[in-house]
């Protein structure tokens, strides 16, 4: 039996039909992977995230990151001594940060490092016991 493509040339540019991508057919059905996502990006995702919270009778959409800094500020001015800690820490964090970004010499993995050190201290305050 002959094929009907028999005088179609072969060659560089011009690979035999049998073998060529089909129309409406990926030439990766897979796809790409996905990305890991490290757990300051899930964090900061999820702080990006918007809630819709009743602020003096009025409804208002803040952002999940928003609301903890409201939160906290609250609790540190009623005189919480770990929320005061928090907060200190916090800004000590963030004004060498600062810093260091209008100096011009942060480099993307200083400021991821900085990032996972407000992460830590985060983290390290929340484990400790309220007594303090």
């Amino acid at each position: 039996m002959t094929d009907v493509h028999d005088d179609e040339p072969i060659g560089y540019g011009k690979p035999p039909t049998a073998t060529r991508f089909r129309k409406g057919r990926s030439g990766n059905p897979s796809g790409r992977p996905k990305q890991t996502r490290t757990q300051l990006e899930l964090l900061r995702r999820e702080l990006a995230q918007k809630v819709t919270v009743s602020e003096g009778g009025r409804k208002r959409r803040l952002t999940k990151g928003e609301l903890i800094t409201k939160q906290l500020v609250t609790r540190a001015l009623k005189g919480e001594v770990p929320a005061l800690r928090m907060m200190m820490r916090m800004g000590e964090l963030l004004d060498a940060e600062a810093t260091r970004e209008s100096e011009g010499e942060i480099s993307e993995k200083d400021r991821l490092a900085a990032e996972q050190a407000v992460f830590d201290a985060i983290a390290a305050m929340v484990a400790e016991p309220e007594g303090e």
